[in-house]
């Protein structure tokens, strides 16, 4: 989903955003500079990437302040994403009246407001005095965009005003808040897993590389279908996360396999996730249990003929990246929060995600729920995880 945000008349940004059930990643601009922000629930871990100077941190989540507006507290303390109902907050109290018919960008669409007295955002903040405006596609109206042609109503627009606070109860410090955003390209289509790579963050010697082949030389035109079913095959057999498997890139094909590469990346030391797995911990393990033909002890799908194969070595050793001393691979370490950002263009940054947030707490119920149906499958091969995929941005360095 593309994101045009016009705030107090003054100034016009836009935000590129993608969801799934366990991640959130959104790219910016702040003072001409791209940014990525990503979220990875399942290990509990905020990635924040300067793409002009290529520095990424990493954090906690459980570290995260008020601008982390996708991320709901507990009583114990613990992070969690937020509930659909929690980030669309259409709870008791926060009703909606229906306006009648009007038009966004030439298109019809159907007005809901909704007018509050004080309602909380985050963590620490809430909005006193507000007034949201919801803006949705007609039923039976058909959306074009460059992902997908949408026929479900869609939101189209969202008009906040009202005084936002963001210092306790009692309004220490607050700001005037006008902002009136436009959606393009929003879809429920899945997005490629890709766009979550965080492969960029790991240094030299932290990740390992394993190519294998794949029986059959007719994947069809969906790369991505592929690369999908390598990922779920090898994360689920290893209980790893889904982010420590990256960069699955296709090198060949010939008249009997389809040749792959892939990385496994490490879990930094700042993630809430019970024992992780090395990259030589999982390489370890699947040598260990090789079969007797050279291949790997799980089954992929191929997306074309839907037929479960078995991939296998084409080296067994695992390939290291070029270190100082390439004949061994460096023990394992974790990014750290102090590569490269400063605190204070995160801190001026954060208020900048802070108000994304607000707008995207509006729409993103409907890609939480498509997702939760979309990826029950999944949620199987990650059971002890399943109720953290219940609860369904922001950041700070």
């Amino acid at each position: 989903m593309h994101i045009e945000r016009v705030v107090d008349a003054n100034t016009v940004t836009t935000e590129r955003e993608f969801y799934d059930t366990q991640l959130f990643r959104v790219d910016f601009l702040y003072e001409s500079t791209p940014y990525s922000v990503i979220h990875d629930f399942e290990l509990g871990l905020q990635y924040f990437i300067n793409r002009r100077l290529s520095n990424c941190s990493v954090d906690s989540i459980a570290n995260l302040n008020f601008s982390s507006y996708d991320i709901a507290g507990g009583p114990d303390g613990a992070k969690r994403m937020r509930t659909p109902t929690e980030f669309f907050r259409v709870g008791a109290g926060y009703n909606f009246s229906y306006e009648g018919v009007t038009k966004i960008r030439g298109i019809e669409a159907e007005a809901w407001i909704s007018v509050r007295d004080s309602f909380p955002l985050n963590l620490g903040s809430k909005v006193v005095n507000g007034t949201v405006e919801l803006f949705y596609s007609r039923p039976g109206s058909t959306i074009s965009s460059l992902l997908s042609n949408e026929t479900a109503p869609v939101p189209l627009a969202i008009n906040l005003t009202g005084t936002l606070c963001y210092d306790g109860d009692d309004c220490g410090k607050s700001t005037s808040l006008s902002s009136f955003s436009t959606f393009y390209d929003f879809s429920t289509t899945e997005p490629d897993f890709d766009v979550f790579d965080t492969s960029f963050c790991a240094q030299p010697g932290q990740y390992r590389i394993i190519s294998m082949k794949i029986p059959g030389h007719e994947f069809g035109a969906d790369i991505g279908q592929l690369r999908r079913s390598i990922r779920l095959g090898l994360t689920e057999y290893a209980n790893i996360s889904l982010l420590q498997v990256a960069s699955i890139e296709v090198v060949g094909e010939d008249d009997k396999y389809i040749y792959v590469t892939l990385q496994i990346l490490p879990v930094p030391s700042a993630a809430d996730y019970p024992d992780p797995q090395s990259p030589d911990d999982v390489l370890q393990d699947l040598r260990s249990f090789t079969t007797s033909d050279d291949c790997f002890p799980f089954t992929i799908q191929l997306p074309s003929s839907g037929e479960k194969v078995r991939p296998c070595w084409v080296r067994v050793d695992p390939v290291c990246p070029t270190t100082s001393e390439p004949t061994e691979c460096p023990g394992v370490s974790s990014s750290s929060s102090s590569s490269g950002v400063s605190s204070g263009a995160a801190a001026a940054i954060a208020i900048v995600m802070f108000i994304v947030g607000m707008i995207c707490t509006m729409v993103l119920v409907l890609v939480v729920r498509f997702c939760r149906t979309r990826r029950r499958g999944f949620n199987l091969l990650h059971s002890k995880y399943r109720k953290q995929e219940n609860e369904m941005e922001g950041f700070a360095d």
